[in-house]
């Protein structure tokens, strides 16, 4: 069976801020028609627009997209001569972002949170560069958005990043990114944390950059495996052809296809001792891992996931509230989301409720396999990310909420 995963929309993300900066014109193959992919082509168009034609002040509406507003603030404020607003969701400018203007800040940067007005005010500047200390524990993508911007700043750029540092994966990605189009970046752990060495090259011409599927989307076709194989269903080879292996790949995420391996074996073994994942560096795999897992009936122990309470909702505690109505008592404190295996009453006709996150409607989309009579709140929230899912999804026989 063939399932069509979009490409990976944190790849496209860097490659079109790759491209602004550069000033040169790559075809970018792959992109993903989603809305936080055309929330960042929505910006940096009208950035390269206005760069073009000398226009200072203009303004950008870029919707519930974070990746977008944490890249766009760092690259709007390293581009001398522009004037730019971007406007966010109230939702958006509630999430943390603070540490990320202040580090610019502390560059030269004039950047402005106008906070009555959901918006950000940006002047460009000659960015210094120089030496940057930045906390690892709350969101890698500050850390990200500093380094895309880094090679346009007047001096080379050392990045310290504390321990613990969550999603490390994303930030060897937008290395890797960076390096196709020309930039020098070094990567080194150290007891500390990490430190990234970016030189003020520039960025070269890149004539074309093939975005990879999405690891993060499949992982919903690998969880529906799971689900299907415990209800004793037939379960279908599935052929993605747009992933690249985990061996090639840049995502961090694709270490879930070893995850579902892994629970299949335990299935078919008939183990149901505890399965103990730590997922701090992939905490997108947490909602398709913890679904999947329950509906399964293996017990398991996530560690290292605080930070998913600053996620597009608060997910800790919404993954843990919506699992209790299929019948699933998880635990869900600290850093920690787990479930002993212990069962509660189900509730008769569960409506999941998907607080405007897209990864609670694909995460809870396959459980409607052994709840047929559950229905899903807000089902084209999926089109953040993965616009075509419930087509996709529909061939392995999961509940039907395609959206026009």
């Amino acid at each position: 069976m063939e399932i069509n995963i979009p490409g990976s929309k944190s790849i496209a993300a860097r490659c079109l801020v790759c491209r602004l900066l550069s000033g040169h014109d790559t075809v970018i193959t792959n992109l993903p028609d989603c809305d936080d992919t055309r929330g960042m082509l929505r910006l940096t168009e009208s950035v390269r627009a206005a760069v073009r034609d000398g226009s200072r002040d203009i303004r950008v509406d870029i919707g519930e997209g974070g990746t977008t507003l944490r890249f766009g603030m760092a690259a709007c404020a390293s581009l001398p001569g522009l004037a730019v607003t971007l406007q966010g969701s109230p939702r958006l400018m509630e999430r943390p972002h603070t540490i990320l203007v202040r580090a610019l800040q502390d560059l030269g940067a004039d950047i402005r949170m106008l906070s009555e007005n959901n918006a950000v005010a940006i002047v460009g500047r000659q960015l210094r560069g120089g030496t940057v200390d930045i906390p690892g524990d709350v969101s890698s993508q500050y850390l990200s958005a500093l380094m895309l911007s880094a090679p346009v700043w007047r001096d080379d750029s050392l990045f310290r990043i504390s321990a613990p540092l969550v999603s490390a994966p994303y930030i060897y990605m937008t290395a890797g990114v960076m390096r196709a189009f020309g930039a020098y970046v070094e990567c080194r752990e150290t007891e500390a944390g990490m430190e990234v060495r970016v030189r003020n090259t520039g960025y070269a011409q890149c004539a074309r950059y093939d975005v990879e599927g999405d690891w993060s989307g499949a992982s919903y076709f690998f969880e529906t495996r799971l689900i299907l194989e415990a209800a004793g269903m037939p379960v279908p080879e599935l052929l993605m052809p747009s992933l690249r292996s985990p061996a090639e790949s840049l995502q961090g995420d694709s270490r879930v296809a070893a995850i579902f391996a892994d629970a299949g074996r335990r299935l078919r073994s008939g183990d149901r001792s505890q399965m103990r994942l730590t997922l701090t560096d992939t905490p997108d795999l947490v909602p398709a891992v913890a679904v999947g897992l329950c509906l399964s009936g293996i017990p398991f122990r996530i560690d290292g996931v605080e930070h998913l309470h600053h996620k597009e909702c608060d997910r800790m505690t919404a993954i843990a509230s919506e699992l209790r109505k299929l019948g699933f008592p998880i635990l869900a404190s600290g850093d920690v989301m787990e479930w002993r295996g212990d069962r509660s009453g189900r509730e008769e006709n569960p409506h999941i409720l998907t607080y405007g996150d897209h990864r609670m409607a694909m995460a809870f989309a396959p459980a409607s396999i052994m709840a047929g009579n559950m229905t899903i709140e807000n089902p084209g929230v999926t089109a953040k990310s993965f616009p075509g899912f419930w087509r996709e999804i529909g061939k392995m026989g999961v509940m039907n909420n395609e959206v026009d």
